[in-house]
């Protein structure tokens, strides 16, 4: 059979190291992305990462010229980078060319220049698809997904509500008053999480407090649900604000543990009915889902979203 167009997704490095060992969001969206839907893809499309050095970035006209014909999608720094001259030329060798934007700007680039933006949260993709209004390129949703390697952990029903928090430190909205109650995991390489992943099964319950996003949604870029989607890879309840962008879209207006506004007392309160469910038909029914979350982000469905992408450019 005819292999159909052929996918690169493209990453880069710095002096000699990939940024995506130093960045995490870099490394789940490229090959562990990529490990995740391959083996759920139809045989007609063969997908591909090319890692190009950022230090030679000047010397990417050969390399875009020893190119196939393909669908190129860039990750948002890659589309950040590449110059007018070096995105023409490849525009004039690919079928299609794409940006994931993740939790990009997209207002940095020109969207008109591209032929597909893909957001990573449905919160990005009702944005793009404002934006993209009146050019011909198009809006699409592949969404995050949770670390592959929580997969290979089991997680055992614990006596007692055990609260974590699993991230980027800036991030964490935690009061003073309640530091004793959420033990924090901090994350900011990859290292960080290798270390931090062992200990997820002593756990039952994520935090996801952070600050409040802009009310401007000209003012903000769009995150997706990746605290969610560990959470459900870990079995796990969370405990999240409403306003959190794909929070309400996953769990639902009624999920017991959303935050209406990040006080302290609000959020006690939220910790306090968390440890009073455990057990409880409430508390099982929220891990229920939890467990919706793990299938919408699976490698099936992941795979069925990319599909998708290549069919709105080919």
């Amino acid at each position: 059979m005819a292999r159909g167009p052929r996918l690169d997704r493209r990453e880069s490095r710095r002096r000699g190291r990939p940024v995506f060992l130093q960045r995490g969001s870099d490394i789940m969206r490229s090959q562990q992305l990529a490990t995740l839907i391959q083996p759920h893809l139809p045989p007609h499309i063969d997908l591909s990462i090319s890692i190009i050095p950022r230090i030679a970035f000047r010397w990417l006209t050969p390399w875009i010229l020893a190119q196939p014909e393909a669908v190129f999608i860039l990750l948002k720094n890659v589309a950040h980078a590449m110059s007018a001259d070096q995105l023409d030329l490849l525009r004039k060798r690919a079928i299609a060319v794409g940006v994931d934007h993740i939790d990009g700007d997209p207002a940095a680039i020109d969207l008109g220049r591209f032929d597909v933006h893909v957001s990573a949260s449905y919160a990005g993709l009702a944005a793009l698809e404002q934006a993209c209004q009146g050019l011909q390129a198009k809006a699409a949703l592949l969404l995050h997904h949770a670390d592959p390697r929580l997969d290979g952990l089991a997680f055992p029903t614990l006596p007692r509500v055990e609260t974590v928090y699993l991230g980027y430190p800036p991030n964490l909205l935690l009061p003073a008053s309640l530091a004793g109650e959420v033990e924090v995991l901090p994350v900011v390489t990859p290292d960080d999480m290798a270390r931090a992943i062992p200990r997820l099964p002593d756990f039952n319950l994520h935090y996801g407090v952070r600050p409040p996003p802009p009310t401007d949604r000209t003012l903000r870029v769009y995150k997706p649900f990746t605290k969610g989607m560990t959470a459900a890879a870990c079995s796990s309840n969370i405990i999240v604000n409403r306003d959190v962008d794909d929070a309400v879209a996953f769990l639902g207006e009624d999920y017991p543990y959303l935050v209406d506004d990040v006080e302290p007392d609000a959020i006690a309160a939220a910790l306090d009915r968390a440890k009073g469910d455990l057990g409880t038909p409430r508390w099982t029914e929220s891990l229920a889902r939890m467990a919706r979350i793990r299938a919408l982000v699976s490698g099936p469905n992941l795979a069925r979203q990319f599909t998708r992408i290549l069919s709105l450019v080919t």
